[in-house]
């Protein structure tokens, strides 16, 4: 089993382990493989070497960084285990135009206020996948936001009714540029307008923000077929099983590049 999430600039990391049968119950200790050896290719050329963290219990890269517009090749082995290898590609930064905050711009299906936010980016004329996240400025982590956007993953007739138990997470806005390819998108979220607050501690005042992610189709796949995982358990009566499939031959994981930029929301 291989993960590997690297940010364009980022070190090469990732984490090697063992699975196990469903009903076999394991410490964490047991699940990392420590002795494997793990490569980096760029480009079909090898660019290093990972070494094991025994503190980190990742596989870290001496000095390669993930680089947009390559493709990166990353080979495991570990004695007694299949050989396994994923490709993935650098994608480049979303483009960003602006991000306008409108206070108190609509209501729920109770009559709850909402705010607004739309951000604009400005899509290149290929094949590009994005993840949005609103993050509020301290404390809450997990919330309900609203879209009326088709472009958006997961049910969005429910979604337009703005009723609160119809409603994505704050951390799951995804979206392909299948229906905007090569021109200005603009997205529109909507939240409780707490979310928007200012917040102090010892460090200063934070605010809320949103993080634009680029990403590649394996793992928009994938993330995708976590969504539905997600709801799935939510409604056990109504689900089917959902099989996740990664990017790993002979074996089981995503490696992925990703690259993202982050706006304050003014």
């Amino acid at each position: 089993m291989l993960h590997g999430y690297i940010a364009i600039g980022d070190t090469f990391k990732v984490a090697v382990g063992r699975t196990f049968a469903i009903d076999t119950f394991v410490t964490d200790d047991l699940t990392y493989i420590e002795n494997a050896s793990v490569a980096v290719y760029e480009n079909d050329v090898f660019k290093d070497s990972l070494r094991y963290n025994v503190q980190e219990k990742r596989y870290i890269a001496a000095a390669a960084v993930a680089l947009p517009g390559k493709i990166y090749k990353i080979v495991v082995s570990a004695m007694g285990y299949e050989t396994i290898e994923a490709t993935t590609a650098g994608p480049t930064p979303p483009q960003k135009l602006f991000v306008k905050h409108t206070k108190n711009a609509r209501t729920t299906m109770d009559g709850n206020p909402l705010d607004d936010i739309k951000l604009s980016i400005n899509d290149p004329v290929e094949k590009n996948f994005y993840l949005t996240a609103l993050h509020a400025p301290l404390g809450k982590t997990s919330f309900c936001v609203y879209t009326k956007d088709p472009a958006v993953e997961q049910s969005t007739k429910d979604l337009i009714n703005f009723e609160p138990d119809n409603c994505l997470l704050n951390t799951e806005i995804l979206y392909s540029d299948k229906s905007f390819n090569g021109s200005v998108k603009e997205l529109t979220i909507s939240a409780d307008p707490n979310i928007f607050v200012p917040s102090s501690n010892a460090t200063g005042l934070h605010k809320a923000f949103l993080k634009t992610y680029s990403i590649n189709e394996e793992y928009f796949l994938y993330f995708r077929n976590i969504i539905s995982l997600n709801l799935s358990v939510e409604v056990p009566s109504l689900s089917e099983p959902v099989r996740i499939k990664g990017n790993v031959k002979n074996g089981y994981g995503m490696f992925t590049i990703f690259s993202a930029i982050t706006d304050s929301i003014p």
